[in-house]
């Protein structure tokens, strides 16, 4: 699984930290944990919400 960080545009940002395979999966993992499902199918857009993967240097 890999680590992704979602930003959710809804009254400011929300950014969510999960962990997924994939960004799609992030996406509904982030708006879940975020308690945001409802308001994620209309006032939310696709194309506004960032996922970017998160990679350690060690």
């Amino acid at each position: 699984m890999k680590e992704y960080k979602v930003k959710i545009p809804f009254t400011g940002d929300i950014f969510v930290d999960v962990k997924a395979e994939n960004k799609e999966d992030a996406v509904k993992l982030a708006l879940k944990e975020a308690s945001l499902e409802c308001a994620g199918e209309w006032f939310t857009d696709d194309e506004n919400i960032q996922v970017e993967e998160i990679k350690y240097k060690f």
